[in-house]
């Protein structure tokens, strides 16, 4: 917990406050050709079904340009992780940054020598610094490649050649251009999650190489922390003072904790927002739940007028913070209830079929303005007209066949307050 004794108070060049103030500053991922291992066998991907890879990429670049036009700043994966190592040229620049990349990318290839492949103890030494006479030479292009693929080389001794032949297999990063999960932005600052899923653990470490690179220090790395300590960021709202965590499928309440215990939220309240269904196309609260303005929010017609006492009816605990701790003061409350009354909102419900096509999985850019997936019902429409809505949509016919749309494919690390 040293890490968490050690944290020091500055004013963040990035935070956000509430989930719809005018968005100014975005990661996100462009997916590559990692993403072909992902559409090969989705369900272990922990996709929902095969999509065309090449034009999920295009989709994800009109959704950038998008983004770009309405002024946000977007900083990519691979541009985060490129920069002070290419030039203008794309020529690689020599120096510490890029040997500090190197030992990265160096790091994320496996060298796997089985007792069979013929090759002595000596010699897979010699492998094993031949790979890294290799890196020393590797353009940062095909560094950023190693680090997507995460490559795994079985290597098998022979007599012919150069002696020595290879299978190769890949761990690749199917899962990172769902940008919303691997860090968390609060009031205070950028947070580094840990990711629920074996699939995804490495995206973590790729992230923090990104913020890095970005001139980020984050508030914490919770990946470091606790491994038993689950939070994605899909799961994580700030609304001015308070902020709204879903404890569910990917996030459990050991991190939330962990994350009170921290000080890193700054507001005065947490409402966990307990989700006992499970179920994979709800898997964080934002699936499900979303932003709009300070007295607007949407949620599916199921969640909210669950029937109580079943697993689809979502319940929440109340913690306040007293002299820099948060306390526990309230129990399971009806979550249609804590919008009602607590947070007074208005609420628009959307129909469940609306929500299994990702219609409350929008990014809000700003006061009552959204960007949405397009073939939305024309209820969804007109509830959307109804409220003052402004609604961008965008082509995600692809991309969201991996379990999410615009809200999980980006992260907005800074926020303008209105």
């Amino acid at each position: 917990m040293e890490e968490i004794e050690t944290l020091i108070n500055y004013k963040p060049k990035y935070s956000v406050r509430a989930e719809f103030d005018r968005a100014q500053a975005v990661i996100m991922h462009e997916p590559t050709s990692e993403l072909y291992y992902g559409v090969l066998h989705p369900h272990a991907a922990l996709f929902d079904s095969y999509f065309n890879a090449e034009k999920a990429a295009k989709e994800h670049k009109q959704f950038q340009e998008l983004l770009k036009s309405k002024g946000l700043e977007v900083f990519t994966v691979k541009a985060a992780l490129l920069k002070n190592v290419v030039d203008t040229e794309g020529e690689p620049i020599e120096g510490e940054d890029l040997d500090e990349f190197r030992q990265f990318a160096r790091s994320c290839v496996r060298l796997n020598t089985p007792a069979l492949t013929g090759l002595t103890n000596d010699e897979i030494l010699e492998q094993h610094i031949y790979l890294d006479k290799v890196f020393k030479k590797m353009h940062p292009v095909d560094l950023v490649r190693t680090i997507l693929l995460q490559p795994n080389l079985i290597l098998k001794k022979t007599l012919t050649n150069t002696f020595v032949t290879a299978d190769y297999n890949a761990n690749p990063v199917m899962n990172l251009y769902f940008s919303r999960d691997q860090i968390i932005t609060t009031a205070k600052g950028v947070v580094i999650t840990n990711l629920n899923s074996p699939q995804r653990e490495i995206e973590t470490r790729i992230l923090s190489m990104c913020l890095k690179k970005i001139g980020i220090k984050p508030l914490l790395d919770l990946s470091k922390i606790n491994k038993k300590a689950f939070i994605e960021g899909g799961d994580f709202f700030m609304l001015n003072n308070i902020a709204l965590i879903g404890e569910g499928m990917r996030t459990n309440r050991l991190a939330i904790e962990t994350l009170m215990k921290a000080n890193v939220i700054g507001t005065d309240t947490v409402a966990v927002v307990k989700d006992a269904y499970h179920y994979q196309p709800q898997m964080h609260l934002d699936t499900y739940f979303n932003i709009i303005d300070k007295d607007l929010v949407a949620i599916s017609y199921n969640r909210y007028y669950a029937v109580p006492g079943t697993k689809q009816e979502l319940l929440v605990d109340i913690y306040m913070s007293e002299m820099d701790e948060y306390q526990l003061k309230e129990l399971s409350i009806p979550f249609k209830k804590y919008l009602e009354d607590y947070l007074n909102v208005e609420v628009i419900v959307l129909d469940d079929e609306d929500q299994k096509n990702y219609g409350l999985n929008f990014l809000c850019i700003g006061p009552r303005k959204i960007i949405a997936v397009k073939g939305q019902s024309e209820d969804y429409v007109n509830k959307m007209k109804q409220h003052n809505v402004t609604v961008e949509w965008v082509d995600f016919e692809n991309l969201k066949q991996g379990w999410g749309a615009a809200h999980c494919t980006t992260q907005v690390i800074n926020r303008k307050s209105n």
